[in-house]
C-alpha cells in the first residue's frame, strides 16, 4: 500500500469520524416526545447508518477487500468490518504512524 493511499484513507476516516460524531450527539439530544421528532430520529439514523457503511466501504477498497455477493451486500460488509470505534481510532493511529514512517 502507497503513502498516498493510507494518507487518502486517513483523511476519509477523520472526515467520516467528525460527521459520526455529530450525528451520535444530535441523536443523544433528540426528545422523541412526537411523532414529528420520532422522523426525525429515523433520519438521523439512516445518516448514521450510511455514514458507518460509507467508512467501511472504503476501508475494503483501499485493502481491495471485495464484497462480492451483491444479494448480501450490506450483510457480508458489515461482518468484514465488524468493528467498534475504538478499533478505528486505533487503525488511525496506526496510518498516522505509517506516514511518518
Amino acid at each position: 500500500m502507497t503513502r498516498e493511499a493510507i494518507a487518502l484513507l486517513l483523511g476519509y476516516l477523520q472526515n467520516q469520524r467528525a460527521i459520526i460524531q455529530h450525528l451520535l450527539v444530535q441523536i443523544r439530544l433528540l426528545d422523541t416526545a412526537t411523532e414529528e421528532r420520532t422522523v426525525t430520529l429515523a433520519y438521523y439514523l439512516h445518516n448514521l447508518y450510511s455514514a458507518v457503511e460509507d467508512l467501511f466501504e472504503e476501508v475494503a477498497s483501499t485493502f481491495e477487500n471485495r464484497v462480492e455477493d451483491t444479494g448480501a451486500y450490506h450483510r457480508n460488509l458489515l461482518q468484514r468490518m465488524g468493528i467498534v470505534e475504538e478499533d478505528i481510532i486505533r487503525f488511525e493511529e496506526f496510518l498516522k504512524a505509517q506516514l511518518l514512517a
